[in-house]
């Protein structure tokens, strides 16, 4: 590896490493970090974008990176549609991985390391990969991730189309997307950026590499739960998988005979780049796995660095044969475990699902209690009564009436009148054996002076 590659690679891991510390020692948070993305998405990168589009030219060499970017958004989300496509069906935790196969970040991570690497010709490539790479983040993962929300509009009127055409019209109007689409314009009609505007760009422009690495730094969280292990395993096997196998494609295609060894690299590190930011942002926006994304794209940041480490390493020009059966073999393995490891995760949580199921029909069976209202003390008073007594005690009073209580809630359900008409008859009851009494007790009362008088 050059001496000079090195020297730039370990500029940037210091300041990945740099952003890490500064949030451990608490000299900054997570919000930090979305602010600093926000001004990113919404200023640095449209800068750099339309600055850097403006010496990209229209040759072969260029369209071959929108072409593979273009192909792998399709053979990403048939991929990922054959291997997670029943997962919302049985365990909605898992809906967000669909939407998670597309799309790679290039802005935030893959931008910084291919100009320290590669150069600005190096950047230049990755960018025009970028142009369907945006549309394919800001649309197609946009589309998958509403399709496979809780509130999917699906089974409304329209459907799928009426999804799309909502996301399309909510996400067209990127600063990003913005940015692609004046340079295009730009570009076809010959206009090019006075002096003083593309100074002002470079100027905005520059910032966006160590602010994306100190961005990196800090959302970097390297632990995972036990239930998120499972799920970013196969969606990280699924996406450098596919990867991989489009990289040994372009050697078998002979691409490199058209953009060159470093231009199979640099589309390697494309291919190869990590889950872009924006998925955590659509999951909350979904209400989906919030957690399970982040943690995707914490280690895909992981896994992709370590990437960038070996694609340095590596001589694509002297080992392209070698090299072509090594990604294709890793492509079709990874994407073999991973549908495998997704396939044993579905079948978990059926069975976890049909357990919970069970659980909870058993406890409410439990929580039903039936009652009798009965009057088994003969004193005109009545009571609830469990049936598991009734059985055993004799039945002293015609009027029963049957219960079926259930926390906080009580029916009750009579054959022949109401609880308040038999509180009544209570009270008429008890009314009529007090002035019984009563009237015993005078009779008792004048007896006993007629007896005194008469001795």
């Amino acid at each position: 590896m050059d001496v000079a590659v090195v020297g730039r690679l370990t500029t940037a891991t210091v300041t990945i490493v740099l952003g890490y510390a500064m949030k451990k020692l608490n000299l900054c948070t997570k919000e930090t970090a979305k602010e600093l993305l926000a001004i990113i998405f919404n200023c640095l990168l449209p800068c750099l974008l339309v600055q850097v589009f403006q010496d990209v030219a229209f040759a072969r060499d260029y369209a071959c990176f929108g072409v593979m970017s273009a192909l792998h958004c399709v053979v990403a989300m048939i991929t990922g549609y054959v291997v997670f496509k029943r997962r919302r069906a049985v365990d909605i935790d898992g809906a967000h991985l669909l939407g998670c196969t597309v799309g790679v970040n290039l802005g935030t991570f893959a931008y910084p390391f291919v100009l320290s690497v590669f150069g600005v010709d190096g950047l230049r490539k990755a960018i025009v990969f970028d142009f369907m790479n945006q549309i394919s983040i800001m649309v197609v993962m946009y589309v998958l991730f509403a399709l496979n929300s809780p509130s999917s509009k699906k089974s409304a009127s329209g459907g799928v189309f009426e999804t799309v055409k909502e996301a399309v019209k909510r996400q067209w109007m990127q600063p990003c997307l913005l940015a692609l689409y004046i340079s295009v314009i730009m570009k076809i009609g010959g206009v090019s950026i006075p002096n003083a505007v593309d100074q002002f760009l470079g100027t905005i422009a520059v910032a966006a590499k160590p602010v994306a690495l100190l961005a990196i730094g800090i959302l970097f969280e390297p632990r995972m739960s036990k239930s998120e292990v499972k799920d970013v395993m196969s969606l990280l096997m699924i996406r450098y998988g596919v990867g991989l196998v489009l990289s040994g494609l372009a050697f078998a295609l002979n691409l490199q005979s058209i953009v060159g060894a470093s231009g199979i690299a640099v589309l390697t590190l494309c291919l190869t780049a990590p889950v872009p930011l924006i998925t955590v942002r659509y999951a909350t926006e979904y209400g989906l796995n919030v957690s399970n994304c982040a943690a995707a794209v914490n280690a895909s940041n992981f896994v992709s660095f370590l990437c960038i480490l070996l694609l340095a390493s590596a001589d694509f020009a002297k080992n392209s044969k070698q090299l072509m059966y090594f990604f294709l073999a890793l492509g079709v393995a990874l994407i073999t475990g991973g549908w495998f490891n997704n396939k044993n995760r579905t079948v978990s949580s059926r069975h976890l699902e049909e357990e919970n199921y069970t659980t909870k029909r058993d406890n409410d069976n439990n929580n039903k209690i039936d009652f009798d209202i009965r009057d088994d003390l003969g004193n005109g008073q009545l009571r609830f009564v469990s049936t598991k007594s009734i059985a055993n005690t004799p039945a002293r009073s015609n009027n029963r009436m049957r219960v079926l209580r259930q926390p906080r809630i009580v029916v009750v359900a009579s054959s022949s009148f109401s609880l308040p008409q038999q509180q009544q008859q209570i009270r008429r009851r008890r009314r009529k054996r007090s002035t019984l009494k009563s009237t015993q007790t005078q009779t008792q009362s004048i007896s006993l002076r007629s007896a005194i008088r008469f001795a």
